[in-house]
């Protein structure tokens, strides 16, 4: 595993520490963030479950420290699920 980047606060990390985990997806070094109902304005597709995270649903967005415009919003439970045992497919 690629060696984890500096830990300091940054804006918009979850109280004030980042959190790194291993994007499911990709398999590389990603931020994982926190979105706050009140923060989630737009709809996205869940790749865990290709189903919609409505507007103002609390989710989680996975951010890939090497390929940042393939970050990606899921399900709480669709993420946590995909870290255990991975995701097919894409």
């Amino acid at each position: 595993m690629p060696e984890r980047p500096d830990a300091s606060p940054g804006p918009g990390s979850p109280r004030g520490r980042r959190r790194y985990v291993t994007d499911p997806l990709l398999g590389t070094l990603a931020e994982l963030q926190t979105i706050q109902p009140y923060n989630a304005l737009k709809s996205y597709l869940c790749p865990g479950c290709n189903q919609e995270i409505r507007a103002r649903t609390g989710h989680l967005v996975v951010v890939p420290l090497n390929h940042p415009d393939e970050r990606r919003h899921w399900h709480k439970a669709c993420y946590s699920r995909a870290s255990r045992h991975g995701v097919v497919g894409r």
